[in-house]
């Protein structure tokens, strides 16, 4: 059926109603975001999609296919009819692309050519010539009269789009060129290398203008932020900022020197703040990916940190078997001990008097936040627990456990409410919906399941990842959640049905953590690779 292999290409509606996603099916599938439905499967590409693009008014889709089916497709997205068929291209196409109005296309392929094709009638226009080798990317001017192209050849090339005639050739890579963006004034373009290098170039003499080369990897892709003097690149492990016009970097977030275990983001949804495996939590500023404040005084690999509910304190737990509190600020307040094993939970009661911590000596506790007093121990686990989550009303505790189960306590008196059984393995995570009226869990049978948490009863089991799930998160508004794994992604589900709306790749290492944004439109997920990373959701 639609989406049970792995999710290659996902592109949002120009009015972020729909989402199209490609898989190695050969199909292009198109969903609702508010509902998660299917809508339409487009069929008929006999190879693999690999870059597909919505016309800027929504109305068409253009995609393109691998070495056995070089063609772009257009599509009626009314209908879901395939309405042209676009022949030239001999072999894998990288990408394709329509014109600022919407009347033309530009394809990109490794049969070293790029092609401008008539839109409406389905001709190619114009065959651009030059390059020696693969093009991978291929990018409009923002005013459509010209395009940049980006090769293995080591070059990029400006070309007139009107005509087809070569402008000028950008040397200046001692590697192979994988993304060109145009700035939003198209007086530069930057390109992106495996010399890990960025280049911005002026359009008008062909010259480079800056060489950013404080990336320690090599580049995949390249953005110029719309509206801004900003570029945004990445490069494996890292995701890097830059001012445009000076080429100096604004920040490259490569965050600590080891496994990032959690992200939690600040109330205000300004700062996140990650805990690590190098013993320290930090601070980070979102819009700029500055590092504001490190954490120091654990002994141990730090493996979860809360923020309290008015955002002036943090809690974290470590290998070390304490629970600290920190003032937001970087001073430490008190270190809580009691716990004989790791701590690998903590989370503030909603009205941060109270901080509960999850171990892997089989309990929970409670503590007063404000003297550090023990208030209690919850011990009906028979493993270790992974998590601990408080109710929204703050009247109980749920808690996540190696023996597979998720327990629901009375948080006044300590007392089990009800034991959740049906994974199958141990129970990574566990989140209360905004209402208090669900619980999601995350396992390492590799499902999220979401139950009722008044009767205890399973409502839904969710599958699509392919290795453990370690963390999961609701969306503010309920209706979707967002879940990480050791198959290196993220993935967005539609609660209501269980379906599977986004497949998030780009992560190169187990995802530890997800935290949505206060607002629902970012997502931050934290990484074995070391990194955090930022993810747009676009508004319903």
């Amino acid at each position: 059926g639609p989406g049970n292999d792995y999710v290659s290409n996902v592109a949002w509606s120009p009015d972020g109603t729909q989402i199209a996603s490609t898989s190695r099916e050969n199909v292009i599938n198109i969903w609702d975001v508010g509902s998660g439905d299917l809508l339409t499967v487009l069929e008929g590409h006999t190879d693999r999609v690999w870059s597909m693009a919505w016309s800027p008014d929504g109305t068409r889709m253009a995609s393109a296919g691998g070495t056995n089916d070089p063609t772009v497709r257009l599509w009626d997205m009314a209908t879901g009819a395939m309405t042209d068929v676009l022949v030239g291209h001999f072999d894998w196409i990288n990408s394709v692309a329509w014109s600022p109005d919407g009347t033309q296309l530009e394809s990109a392929s490794d049969d070293t050519d790029v092609r401008i094709w008539d839109a409406a009638t389905g001709e190619s226009r114009l065959v651009l010539e030059g390059h020696t080798d693969f093009v991978l990317e291929a990018a409009w001017s923002p005013d459509g009269t010209r395009i940049a192209s980006a090769a293995w050849d080591g070059t990029a090339r400006l070309w007139d789009a009107a005509t087809g005639e070569a402008l000028s050739v950008l040397q200046g890579h001692t590697g192979q060129l994988s993304s060109v963006a145009w700035s939003p004034d198209g007086a530069q373009v930057v390109t992106a290398a495996d010399d890990g290098t960025l280049r911005i170039w002026d359009v008008a003499s062909g010259d480079t203008v800056n060489v950013m080369d404080d990336h320690a990897f090599w580049l995949s892709s390249v953005n110029w932020l719309p509206g801004t003097n900003l570029i945004v690149s990445a490069a494996w492990t890292e995701l890097g900022l830059w001012d445009g016009a000076t080429g100096e970097p604004v920040s490259i977030v490569k965050a600590h020197s080891d496994y990032l275990s959690e992200v939690v983001w600040s109330l205000d949804g300004t700062q996140v703040v990650s805990a690590s495996e190098d013993s320290t939590l930090a601070l980070w500023d979102v819009a700029t990916g500055a590092e504001l404040v490190i954490f120091e005084g654990h002994t141990d690999y730090v493996n979860c940190v809360a923020w309290s509910p008015d955002g002036a304190q943090l809690a974290s737990g470590g290998e070390d078997q304490t629970v600290r509190l920190w003032a937001a600020t970087g001073e430490q307040q008190t270190a809580l001990t009691g716990h004989s094993d790791w701590v690998l939970g903590v989370a503030w009661s909603p009205d941060g008097t109270k901080v509960a911590s999850a171990s892997w000596d089989s309990t929970v506790r409670i503590w007063d936040a404000a003297t550090g007093t023990q208030l209690a121990i919850l011990d009906d686990h028979t493993d270790g627990v992974r998590g601990v989550a408080w109710s929204p009303d703050g009247s109980k505790l749920a808690s996540a456990s190696n023996d597979n189960t998720v327990r629901i306590w009375d948080a006044a008196i300590g007392t089990s409410l009800a034991v959740l059984s049906g994974h199958s393995d141990w129970v990574q995570a566990v989140a209360w919906s905004s209402d208090g009226a669900q619980l999601a869990t995350a396992s390492d049978d590799g499902t999220v399941r979401v139950w009722d948490a008044t009767t205890g009863s399973e409502l839904t089991a969710i599958t699509g990842h392919r290795d453990f799930v370690n963390t999961v998160a609701w969306s503010p508004d309920g209706t979707l959640l967002a879940s990480g794994s050791s198959d290196e992604t993220v993935r967005v589900w539609d609660v209501a049905t269980g379906t599977e709306l986004a497949v998030l790749q780009g992560h190169t290492n187990d995802v530890r953590s997800v935290a949505w944004s206060p607002d629902g439109t970012l997502l931050a997920s934290s990484s074995d690779d070391g990194t955090v990373r930022f993810w747009g959701i676009p508004a319903e």
